[in-house]
């Protein structure tokens, strides 16, 4: 790489310093006066991409075919039942019970009792059912169909770029 030397642009003196607290201004040290430097030039780092390069790009152009998503586990449709019922059903008697107007503090006790069994049931069926589809969707099963959808994208989306640069050719040929 070619060292540039620094010249000031006012006097042509080489005298010249860098000021520390910004990287793109120097002064000269022979007429004080304060100049911006040229920004580096990057062209030469990026290697210029050419239509015979694009072409030379090989495109697997057989049918995309995507996977089949793998079936999620089943929900425990018995326990969420059997839970919800006793919840809603002793919910329901304690509150009839409640608004009867006559206090009966073994029966509210007892609907009180049987609702907060319920409410445990059904939180302990809903953190069965949040478990069993966490480790579904980190199997190994998920992973690959992940990972062979992924890859199905990309080849869709390579083809599609591949036929819109031949259509763009073909159109261009045409006129």
């Amino acid at each position: 790489m070619e060292m540039l030397a620094l010249t000031c642009p006012q006097c042509g003196s080489a005298n010249v310093k860098l000021l520390p607290e910004r990287n793109d201004l120097a002064q000269c040290n022979y007429c004080n006066s304060i100049f911006m430097l040229p920004p580096p030039v990057v062209d030469e780092a990026k290697p210029k991409i050419t239509e015979v390069q694009e072409e030379e790009e090989e495109v697997d152009m057989t049918e995309v075919v995507f996977p089949i998503k793998p079936t999620p586990p089943s929900e425990p449709v018995a326990g969420l039942i059997l839970s919800g019922g006793l919840t809603l059903v002793s919910g329901v008697c304690g509150f009839n019970v409640l608004l009867n107007g006559k206090l009966a503090p073994q029966q509210i006790a007892t609907w009180g009792t049987l609702f907060m069994i319920g409410c445990f049931a059904l939180g302990m069926v809903f953190k069965s059912m949040n478990e069993r589809e966490k480790e579904f969707r980190n199997s190994e099963e998920m992973r690959t169909y992940k990972k062979e959808q992924r890859a199905a994208w990309k080849k869709s989306m390579a083809q599609i770029r591949y036929r819109m640069r031949h259509k763009e050719q073909s159109e261009s040929e045409a006129e």
